[in-house]
């Protein structure tokens, strides 16, 4: 999620996937909308960046086993100075590549960066900004 003029960005859209994506991971968070988006506030303020970008997460937690959940999740929000994309990128356009791939559970947002990370020197051959998932011909969003 970012900002935009120091405002939240789709805040009510973005806590509606994150429940959906916690439900389906059976996982629990620890406050409710109310309580995140004072965290969320208190973070801007905090940091004082002129535009943020803010990342939330959510993990299983510490296991006892390395493999078990122990009921006690682990939640975080990680604020960053958000950095705009060239202008020139918007006046030039850029280069795409596509790939056959659709990620597991591609209902819930993760943070299974695995596929963009083992494609990254392909991308950079192919001299791509960006690729785009497809399966059966059809893009993925």
């Amino acid at each position: 999620m970012r900002t935009q003029n120091g405002k939240l960005l789709f805040l009510n859209e973005h806590w509606q996937r994150f429940k959906k994506s916690v439900k389906v991971l059976n996982l629990k968070i620890p406050l409710n909308q109310n309580e995140y988006q004072k965290c969320l506030e208190r973070l801007l303020k905090l940091n004082n960046f002129s535009e943020t970008l803010l990342r939330t997460v959510l993990t299983g937690g510490i296991s006892n086993n390395a493999f078990s959940l122990n009921g006690k999740e682990t939640f975080l929000i990680l604020a960053e100075k958000f950095k705009p994309l060239d202008k020139e990128i918007y006046e030039k356009g850029v280069s795409a590549i596509t790939l056959n791939f659709c990620r597991e559970l591609p209902e819930i947002k993760t943070t299974n960066y695995l596929e963009p990370i083992r494609w990254q020197n392909f991308k950079n051959q192919k001299k791509a900004f960006e690729i785009i998932y497809i399966k059966n011909g059809e893009v993925l969003f």
